[in-house]
């Protein structure tokens, strides 16, 4: 296996079980733990609702606008699996949105995302009457939830990267 996408299929067979990330809480103690198959399963999830409602394109840039966690994981494992490249931000501040909204919005536009996913707190943030008087909310590319993601299994059609495709964009 060259690439990590196909990887994680992979050992979602092999070691199903297999504990592949632990989220730990402010006091250090294990909050979330995310098995190969977990991840596999619910990164397909995000790969479903990429093709469906988003009809993402292979080599599109995806911004990914989540808080550091399982869900950003996910979320990047969903656009490796749909030959998309991830862009991953962290989401503006609700009591700093003067400022960090702006820089959340040029990355979105600096990497020609065609669109945004993230849930649904950072999205009514980020569509919110505050954000309005920073930015132009009705201007954001097409913006999905993942919290909408339907629970039935649809077979993701998975489009292998080629050595070339870029992985993901981090600014």
């Amino acid at each position: 296996y060259q690439f990590i996408s196909e990887i994680l299929r992979w050992r979602a067979q092999s070691t199903a079980d297999h504990v592949i990330f632990t989220l730990l809480n402010a006091k250090g103690t294990v909050a979330t733990v995310l098995s190969c198959s977990q991840l596999h399963k619910r990164a397909e999830r995000v790969g479903n609702l990429l093709q469906d409602k988003g009809r993402i394109n292979t080599g599109d840039h995806v911004a990914l606008i989540f808080p550091p966690g399982i869900d950003l994981v996910c979320a990047f494992y969903g656009c490796l699996y749909v030959g998309a490249v991830p862009v991953t931000i962290r989401p503006p501040h609700p009591q700093n949105l003067q400022t960090t909204l702006p820089t959340v919005r040029m990355i979105v536009d600096v990497s020609k995302s065609v669109l945004v996913l993230s849930n649904m707190n950072v999205i009514k943030l980020l569509k919110s009457k505050e954000a309005s008087n920073v930015v132009d909310i009705k201007s954001w590319p097409l913006t999905l939830d993942t919290d909408d993601m339907t629970k039935k299994k649809i077979p993701v059609m998975y489009r292998a990267p080629t050595a070339e495709m870029l992985a993901y964009l981090d600014f």
